[in-house]
């Protein structure tokens, strides 16, 4: 049986930011996650709010989801995060999130970019489009969703919801399955 190191000074790897005081984070997370440049910002403002959603676990914070936050935030001016349940991740993934979902939340709430932060359907996980109606759904690079059928509902409720695939951000590096192999 592999014995499980224990975490130096509060962190689960160097490449997480799960477990760092919520300060360093929001530190870390300022210089990763920009905001946009002051010319896209006045462009955008003289327009319509643009909401973009992202979603996702979140479990292990770390640089990778940072950058997806950045990128996401390219394609609007409202930046909306919804978590996956803990009850989704045990049924999709087959094993629980090391953090609960609302330490999960509180930690992506406290993030300075984040415009909104909230926690998905326990019964029907797309049904969060139809209440938020994001302008973008931007997806990781590696996010497994059956794009068909996430069509096909955003077409069938008349949302004007555009999907963007997002970039990786070193995924040989930052990548959450990855990080959790190192705990």
């Amino acid at each position: 049986m592999k014995t499980m190191k224990k975490p130096v000074r509060g962190r689960a790897c160097r490449h997480c930011l799960s477990l760092e005081p919520i300060a360093k984070i929001s530190a870390v997370a300022t210089a990763v996650a920009s905001p946009l440049s002051r010319d896209q910002g006045e462009r955008q403002s003289m327009n319509r709010v643009r909401a973009v959603m992202v979603t996702g676990t979140f479990d292990l914070l770390h640089k990778g989801h940072l950058h997806l936050f950045k990128e996401a935030q390219i394609h609007g001016n409202r930046l909306i995060v919804v978590l996956a349940r803990d009850f989704t991740i045990l049924k999709e993934k087959g094993h629980n999130p090391l953090h609960d979902e609302r330490k999960r939340l509180v930690q992506i709430q406290r993030l300075p970019f984040v415009d909104k932060a909230i926690l998905g359907n326990k019964r029907d996980k797309l049904s969060i489009l139809n209440t938020i109606k994001p302008d973008i759904l931007a997806l990781g690079y590696d996010q497994k969703i059956p794009l068909l059928e996430l069509k096909a509902y955003i077409k069938s409720h008349h949302l004007p919801t555009k999907i963007v695939r997002l970039h990786a951000y070193y995924p040989n590096i930052y990548k959450s399955s990855k990080l959790k192999k190192k705990l």
